[in-house]
This record gives structure tokens, C-alpha cells and sequence, in this order.
């Protein structure tokens, strides 16, 4: 039995097609420009909390709270100007 496509044959995936592309996505990697994020963390505070289990005492209960003020692009226009 012959199975009938309108698709070209594949070439097969070989060790240059993978290295290729693990180069292209470095290559990408390194031509993307970091500075131009939307939105900057001005201050972070990781704030973690732990007491034991009132009725367990081989149960910890952990409370983890994470403070931040991000910074807006546009903001930033705002406050450059006056």
C-alpha cells in the first residue's frame, strides 16, 4: 500500500539540522534587546513566615508574601518629563 501526499518528502533530522537551530536560537538570544522590557521591579521583598501546627506539631505551616513596586514604561516617560 502507497500512501499519496501533496507534500514534499522530509528530509531527515540529522545532528546539523539540531545544531543549527540551538545556533539560531543563541544567535536570537544575543541580538534581543533586554533594556526594552515594558515594565521594571523598582523594589522586591520576599517576605517568608513559619509556625508550627497547633494540633500537629510534625506540621509546618509556611506563609510566603512578595512585596513589589514595578515601574510602568509609560510611567516612566511621565516622570522623566517633569
Amino acid at each position: 500500500m502507497t500512501l499519496v501526499t501533496d507534500q514534499p518528502p522530509q528530509p531527515p533530522k540529522t545532528f546539523m539540522t539540531w545544531l543549527g537551530r540551538q545556533v539560531a536560537h543563541i544567535k536570537h538570544a544575543l541580538n534581543t534587546d533586554v533594556t526594552a522590557a515594558e515594565n521594571q521591579i523598582i523594589y522586591r521583598a520576599l517576605d517568608t513566615q513559619e509556625h508550627p501546627h497547633p494540633d500537629h506539631p510534625n506540621v509546618t505551616l509556611r506563609r510566603t508574601t512578595i512585596d513589589e513596586v514595578i515601574l510602568k514604561k509609560e510611567d516612566r516617560s511621565l516622570n522623566d518629563q517633569g
